[in-house]
């Protein structure tokens, strides 16, 4: 398989196509395609276009023992929010990765494509998300109620009122009775 053209076309191809149509390409050209999350805001999002919309991509993360209390905690309440099972893996065995990587996260002088065929790791990696603005995000994260890690919010200083905090919410309330 060619991965170097392959991407150029996802390239062209994606220039013009919302986020749900992005992610049905991928799982109809890669559906061996894997997203190794960490359970980012841009993470969550993917992970909600891929259960609506990626027919069944294989959804795992790769931090295994050493996610934080606050993403272990996300990790429970997505998996069981969408029903699915987040696997914990050693090493992503795959050649084609989808990752939440935006252009708005990296120095001016560099840019991310939606895909990038990387010879020292043998991969394809997708960017579903290169062209998105951090309010872009913020907007369709609150819009699908898509729960996120409260630091995220905390640091973004949005106002979205995830299942992740109301549940964390209500945690509190019921320990302090």
């Amino acid at each position: 398989m060619n991965y170097v053209r392959l991407a150029k076309e996802l390239n062209d191809e994606f220039a013009t196509l919302p986020l749900d149509e992005r992610i049905a390409l991928i799982a109809k050209k890669f559906p061996k395609a894997i997203f190794p999350t960490n359970f980012s805001t841009e993470d969550q999002l993917i992970a909600w276009a891929i259960i609506n919309h990626g027919n069944h991509l294989k959804i795992v993360t790769t931090l295994n023992g050493l996610l934080l209390e606050n993403a272990q905690t996300l990790r429970s309440i997505t998996a069981e929010q969408y029903d699915i099972d987040i696997a914990a893996v050693k090493a992503v065995a795959s050649d084609v990765w989808i990752s939440g990587l935006r252009n708005e996260q990296l120095s001016a002088n560099k840019s991310i494509e939606f895909a990038k065929w990387d010879d020292d790791r043998g991969v394809l990696q997708i960017n579903p998300l290169a062209d998105w603005t951090f309010d872009k995000l913020i907007k369709s994260i609150a819009e699908h109620e898509i729960p996120i890690n409260p630091l995220f919010e905390f640091k973004a200083g949005s106002k979205i009122a995830s299942p992740a905090r109301r549940n964390a919410e209500l945690n509190k309330q019921s320990i302090a009775a």
